[in-house]
């Protein structure tokens, strides 16, 4: 019997403990790089991208090389033997990562791939390359605590560096995070009212972004509403005059962080009240950790229970996907038109 998401959301802490053994593992037995490596992407879509989304935002100050993260079919044309390519997919199947390790493995990169199986297994393993597994048949969404930890491995293992001390920084993190889970939900369960129905903006510093990201996901998927997500100081330059025609039905949620910047810290602040006396709902998010590493786990997992709090209360189906995997089948019965239109569905 498979686990229920409220199960795999309170697993949380548990999955970055079991990441972080299994991941030392793989970097003990694992094949490093031949060659000089001068570059790292990762390339993977949704819930299977976004371990790797907060992998780098947390360990760029750390980073002796250019790194990033795609999120497209293609990866870009300077792509070569010196690029370290990460491929993340849960499923092993997602068509876009798969065509970028087809572009990578063309123009003779570097590859590690991070999944359960499905056809990204099946090529590493036929060429030699290298693959991190996790356990197979949950939804990628509740895997992100290995994205991130096999992430972070896989940014010291292709040379890149990484934040110091951040394996022993996880671990006392998680562990104490796995103290407080029930806390976390009572919170979350008091936050979902306030927000109950309603489109909401999330919001996070830059440093940060990457955790307001995936609270919009997780209200995108678990609790089936629409949201988008936006990092400060950038959306102080266009969106925040928007909100002057916003309404009851839209909120903004505010997530800090101890390691906010203090011109930043004042920004968010100033925007919050802004939008608070302009009538919105707003909400402003501090963790109770002031350990950084602890701080952003808490927050994932707070977001991770919001969103499981919110469809609890309207009733949503939390596992239901069909309109992704409508979208799926469509995709792999259409045949791209002779003439290069495409017509509306």
């Amino acid at each position: 019997m498979k686990p229920s998401m409220h199960a795999l959301v309170e697993a949380f802490p548990h999955h970055v403990l079991d990441a972080l053994d299994r991941g030392s593992a793989f970097v003990q037995t694992g094949t490093r790089p031949d060659r000089e490596i001068r570059e790292v992407i990762f390339t993977g879509m949704g819930g299977s991208g976004m371990g790797a989304t907060l992998a780098v935002e947390w360990a760029s100050a750390a980073l002796r090389l250019p790194v990033s993260v795609s999120k497209r079919y293609t990866l870009p044309a300077h792509v070569g033997p010196h690029t370290a390519v990460v491929a993340m997919s849960y499923s092993g199947d997602t068509e876009e990562t798969l065509a970028a390790v087809a572009q990578a493995r063309s123009a003779g990169a570097w590859i590690l791939a991070v999944g359960s199986g499905g056809a990204l297994q099946q090529q590493a393993l036929s060429h030699n390359e290298n693959f991190w597994s996790m356990d197979p048949g949950n939804p990628p969404r509740s895997m992100v605590a290995f994205g991130l930890v096999y992430a972070l491995f896989a940014l010291e293992f292709c040379g890149a560096g990484a934040v110091d001390s951040w394996q022993s920084g996880l671990r006392s993190a998680a562990t104490a995070l796995g103290q407080r889970s029930g806390e976390i939900r009572s919170r979350a369960a008091q936050l979902a009212p306030v927000l109950a129905g309603k489109i909401t903006a999330f919001y996070a510093t830059t440093g940060t972004g990457a955790i307001a990201t995936r609270w919009r996901q997780q209200w995108n998927e678990n609790a089936k509403l629409p949201g988008w997500d936006a990092e400060i100081p950038e959306m102080n330059h266009n969106e925040t005059v928007g909100w002057a025609g916003g309404s009851d039905a839209v909120a903004a949620v505010f997530l800090r962080h101890p390691e906010d910047g203090l011109r930043n810290r004042f920004r968010l602040e100033f925007t919050a009240h802004r939008l608070r006396d302009a009538g919105g709902t707003v909400v402003e998010i501090l963790p109770k950790a002031t350990d950084p590493w602890e701080a952003g786990l808490e927050l994932i997992h707070l977001g991770d229970w919001l969103s499981v709090e919110a469809a609890d209360r309207s009733g949503a189906d939390i596992l239901d996907i069909q309109i992704i995997q409508d979208l799926k089948a469509q995709l792999h019965q259409w045949k791209a038109p002779e003439n290069g239109s495409i017509s509306p569905i």
